[in-house]
């Protein structure tokens, strides 16, 4: 077995292949963020979210300050696509969150989160595909007060209890348990 392993690996470096991640082409991902900005279509989206990494970037291949600034950007258009039920732009928010900073990912998690009180349906159907916990229900706008958490709280559960779509039963009950524990 380790032989095997080992003959893989030699295999591997020898035909040039690379068991490390590549870098995204950044500029080219500007470039398709700003053409989703100019025709926010599922096409756009795709696109966009085809040139995005499937998992956090190694710290050498993050992207840079301007690219940044130009994923940031489109956090409001797809908070609002979001809530008007657009698919694509909830798995690109997923995909985002791959390489957002830290007030990106506060921001990209609260409209995520959010999105259980307006289209908890959409919110769980995506949640799998995208990798991610029940926990994403549960975050809120840094800029709520412990009352407007706990009634958001209590209304994301209430829009989950309002679900019955057999294939989202149990994830729906394992979101409902996490916004519970946190109450």
């Amino acid at each position: 077995m380790i032989l095997a392993i080992l003959v893989s690996f030699s295999l591997a470096a020898s035909t040039g292949s690379s068991l490390e991640q590549q870098a995204p082409d950044w500029p080219q991902v500007q470039k398709l963020a700003r053409e989703y900005s100019r025709v926010p279509s599922c096409d756009n989206a795709i696109a966009l979210i085809s040139a995005l990494p499937d998992q956090p970037p190694p710290i050498r291949h993050r992207p840079d300050a301007e690219t940044q600034t130009v994923l940031y950007e489109q956090v409001s258009l797809l908070e609002a696509r979001m809530f008007h039920g657009d698919s694509c732009a909830v798995r690109l928010a997923f995909k985002l969150l791959n390489v957002s900073d830290a007030a990106f990912s506060e921001d990209l998690t609260a409209a995520l989160g959010a999105l259980v009180s307006t289209r908890p349906e959409l919110f769980m159907r995506e949640l799998p595909e995208a990798r991610q916990g029940c926990e994403l229900a549960g975050r809120f706008s840094v800029d709520y007060t412990v009352e407007e958490i706990d009634h958001e709280t209590r209304l994301r559960i209430g829009r989950l209890r309002e679900v019955s779509a057999p294939g989202l039963l149990e994830i729906r009950n394992r979101c409902i348990d996490v916004l519970e524990a946190e109450k």
